[in-house]
C-alpha cells in the first residue's frame, strides 16, 4: 500500500451523461499521486457507461460487478486500492482541481496523526443549469472529535462523502459501507468511524461540486429514507461507549426528525446514566423547535436548487 497515494473510487450507475465530466476533474487534480478507480454496478444502459470509462484507457482502472446498490460498489473499489487514502467521488459530482493537494496540507498545518484522521471539506451546489453556488449548509472549520463529529453530521450536515479522505487503515478497523443502508450508507459509516474513536479535520473552503436533480433520494424516497433512520436509531441506541455526548446527539438527532417514540426511549436510557440533567433537557427541547424549522428552510432551499 503507497501511504502517499490517494485512490479516488467513482461507483458508476447508468453513469454515461456525467461520468467523463467526474472522470476529468479526477484527472485535473494538482495532486498527482492518485489513481482512479471505476466501479460499473451493473448499469443497465447497453454499454454506455463502460464505453465512456474505457475511453480513458490506461488514466483509469475500470471494474465491472453485478448490481448491488451504491454501498456494494465503493466496497469493491476499496479492495482494489492501492494507495493509502480512499476518496469517494460520485459520478455526477466533481472536485476542484486543489481538493486533495489541499485536504492533505491540512496534516502538517493541524499537525494530524494521519492514520487516525479522517480529511473533510465543504462543498459547492451546481444547479440543473450548470450555475454554480455556495452552500447555504456548511460543516464546521478544523479538529472534530469523535463526539463532536458523531453530532456534526448528525445534527448540522451530514458529512459529503465526495469531501472526504479516509485512511484505508480506518476503513479495515471499522468496516465496510453497510449494504443494508441504502440511503444512510454514508451517514452510517461516518457514525460509525467516529464511535470508533477517530476524529475528523476540516478545511476551510469548498472543494467538491455536488449536483441537485430531481432523481436524489430526498426527492424520490422520503418514506423508506425515514425508514432507514428509524433502524439507525435504533441501532446507534445500544453503541458500547461511555463517552458522554454520543448518546445526547442521537436523542437530539431523534428529535429532530421526528422519531418520537425513539427519541423517549433514548431519554429513558440517559436517565438510567444520569444524564438527563437539566441542560440536555432544554436542548433536547430546542433541537425539536429547531428541527421543525430546520426542515421548512431545507426543503425550500433544495427545492429552489433544484429549479433551472
Amino acid at each position: 500500500m503507497d501511504r502517499e497515494k490517494v485512490s479516488i473510487v467513482i461507483p458508476a450507475y447508468n453513469a454515461s451523461n456525467y461520468l467523463a465530466e467526474a472522470i476529468d476533474s479526477a484527472l485535473a487534480q494538482s495532486y498527482k499521486n492518485i489513481e482512479i478507480i471505476v466501479v460499473n454496478d451493473g448499469s443497465p444502459d447497453d454499454g454506455a457507461t463502460k464505453r465512456v470509462a474505457e475511453s480513458y484507457g490506461d488514466k483509469i482502472r475500470y471494474f465491472e460487478k453485478p448490481n448491488g446498490g451504491c454501498a456494494s460498489a465503493l466496497n469493491y473499489g476499496i479492495k482494489q486500492m492501492e494507495g493509502f487514502w480512499f476518496s469517494w467521488l460520485s459520478h455526477d459530482d466533481l472536485y476542484l482541481p486543489k481538493k486533495i493537494e489541499t485536504l492533505l496540507a491540512l496534516i502538517d498545518r493541524y499537525n494530524l496523526n494521519p492514520d487516525t484522521t479522517v480529511l473533510g471539506c465543504n462543498d459547492l451546489i451546481m444547479r440543473p443549469s450548470g450555475k454554480t453556488t455556495s452552500n447555504l449548509f456548511n460543516n464546521s472549520i478544523g479538529v472534530l472529535s469523535p463526539v463532536q463529529a458523531f453530532g456534526e453530521t448528525l445534527n448540522k450536515k451530514t458529512f459529503n462523502g465526495c469531501g472526504l479522505l479516509i485512511p484505508k487503515t480506518i476503513l479495515q478497523e471499522v468496516g465496510d459501507f453497510r449494504i443494508d443502508y441504502k440511503h444512510l450508507l454514508d451517514r452510517e459509516l461516518w457514525m460509525r468511524i467516529a464511535v470508533n474513536g477517530y476524529s475528523y479535520c476540516y478545511a476551510d473552503e469548498a472543494l467538491v461540486i455536488s449536483r441537485v436533480h430531481e432523481q436524489q433520494v430526498t426527492v424520490k424516497a422520503q418514506d423508506s429514507l425515514y425508514q432507514e433512520e428509524e433502524m439507525l436509531i435504533k441501532e446507534y441506541s445500544d453503541i458500547n461507549t461511555q463517552a458522554d455526548g454520543f448518546l445526547e446527539q442521537l436523542c437530539y438527532f431523534a428529535v429532530k426528525r421526528q422519531h418520537p417514540k425513539l427519541g423517549k426511549l433514548i431519554q429513558q436510557k440517559l436517565q438510567q446514566q444520569g444524564k438527563l440533567d437539566v441542560r440536555t433537557r432544554i436542548s433536547i427541547c430546542r433541537w425539536g423547535i429547531e428541527g421543525g424549522l430546520k426542515r421548512i428552510v431545507r426543503n425550500t432551499y433544495k427545492n429552489s436548487l433544484r429549479k433551472k
